[in-house]
């Protein structure tokens, strides 16, 4: 059997500069997933995960070279390509006979150009990997040619071979699990039935909603909290709340147990119930975050979120009402985007919706969305990868604000919305004085840094 390492590349540093301590590190439950199929059929595999082990660059190179695999497995976001390609490009020149594999968003949406971009690269597995990763492996092992496995693409002589997507994975329940400490991630379903703009979730999972049994996901908590002690759940589902049975019955089977959790779930502002919302804090739902994205009807209309205003305000009424703390994402620069329409924006989160934190991102044109496709089409100048990050690259106009407007406009938004009285006032009657203040006065610093620096 094989000896394998599987990476998630160092990008903290690069992506976040002076705002690093401030990002949390999310277990790669995908690539543990992965990980845990490997295992399955006997290969011996090593997780790398940089960030989460502090490992700079060379530290992380250091150690995939000690470790002396067949294959390398990299994953990686488009904004962090460049990092993980050169990681690779630096294993393949220390020994060339290491086979290279990409898996991930940006190379299943651009499996082609990813093999034309890195003659180092030698296999993209392209959508879910769990299934195809150790197909391909057991082919290449045995000689034979993987010219005939759906979801991967690879170079043959001078030719690129595309191979048909792979079919979704039908039964979820097949999947061993991938868990690790100290904060526990788990899915209950992949993928999502909606349709934005700006999300390449589709591009990876396809369209709609697959869901793990009720019993899988049990049966995997119940790992999280009694072999790792975990008091801390991420429930990473891009919306839990989408089916309220279905979330109903998991919150009465972790009230049954008696788990002491701290729970943190994503939420749609059209999905408002407030049994459902009660059950949740029953079960230790205390933080649910709302994708808004937008303080504009048309901009939200435009980019197909699907909500109306009214949804949002009922929404963020209802999760106070409960007593949960509520987190908003909101971004500004969509296609069509104006000063005006940004400062509905801003207007929104700061003035008509009360929360404990808020997100203020520029929409980034990624491979696999259709907004990446509308800047194509429109002739948008495109960076190289590096340059598609939330906060380490300048913005990419896609609309007639300017980079200095966007720019402008996002510290508006940060200064406007953490400076206020009244949102101080909140955060001390809600959570521990001193964390809040040490934790402002640090993040105060670093946003300071990067402003000076010219990066936010």
């Amino acid at each position: 059997m094989s000896r394998i390492v599987l990476i998630c590349a160092p990008t903290s540093e690069h992506a976040y500069h002076q705002l690093q301590d401030f990002v949390a590190v999310i277990p790669p439950t995908s690539i543990l997933t992965v990980a845990a199929c490997l295992e399955r059929v006997g290969h011996k595999v090593i997780l790398l995960d940089a960030d989460g082990l502090a490992l700079n660059f060379t530290a992380c190179l250091s150690r995939v070279l000690d470790y002396h695999p067949d294959y390398i497995g990299v994953t990686a976001m488009t904004a962090t390509m460049e990092i993980a390609a050169s990681l690779c490009e630096c294993v393949k020149k220390a020994d060339p006979k290491i086979i290279t594999i990409f898996g991930g968003i940006h190379v299943t949406a651009l499996p082609v150009e990813t093999i034309e971009q890195y003659p180092f690269v030698d296999f993209v597995v392209r959508g879910e990997g769990e299934y195809t990763l150790p197909k391909l492996i057991q082919i290449l092992n045995s000689k034979d040619s993987p010219d005939e496995l759906p979801g991967i693409t690879f170079r043959k002589g001078s030719k690129i071979i595309d191979n048909p997507p792979p079919a979704p994975i039908a039964n979820l329940d097949d999947l061993p699990s991938g868990v690790r400490a100290p904060v526990g991630v788990l899915y209950t379903a992949r993928g999502c039935y909606r349709n934005c703009t700006f999300c390449s979730s589709k591009t990876v999972l396809g369209r709609g909603i697959r869901y793990f049994s009720i019993s899988r996901v049990m049966e995997e908590l119940d790992i999280l909290v009694k072999q790792y002690k975990i008091r801390i759940l991420y429930i990473q589902d891009d919306t839990f709340t989408v089916n309220k049975k279905r979330s109903m019955e998991i919150c009465e089977e972790i009230i049954k147990r008696g788990y002491k959790l701290e729970i943190m779930i994503a939420g749609r502002c059209d999905e408002v119930d407030m049994e459902l919302y009660q059950k949740l804090r029953q079960a230790g739902v205390n933080w649910c975050c709302f994708g808004v994205e937008s303080g504009n009807q048309s901009i939200l209309d435009s980019v197909r979120k699907n909500i109306t205003l009214e949804n949002v305000y009922k929404s963020f009424a209802a999760a106070n009402k409960v007593g949960f703390h509520i987190g908003g994402n909101f971004m500004l620069g969509f296609p069509g985007e104006t000063w005006d329409t940004a400062m509905d924006t801003i207007n929104l989160a700061t003035n008509k919706l009360e929360m404990d934190y808020a997100s203020f991102a520029i929409c980034v044109p990624y491979p696999g969305t259709d907004i990446y496709n509308y800047a194509i089409s429109k002739g948008v100048k495109m960076p190289n990868w590096s340059g598609f990050g939330l906060v380490n690259s300048p913005p990419i106009p896609l609309s007639d604000l300017s980079v200095q407007q966007l720019y402008a406009l996002r510290r508006k938004a940060t200064f406007d919305f953490f400076t206020r009285p009244r949102y101080h006032l909140r955060l001390l009657k809600k959570f521990k004085k001193n964390i809040i203040i040490r934790d402002f006065a640090k993040t105060g610093l670093a946003v300071a840094k990067e402003i000076l620096a010219g990066r936010y």
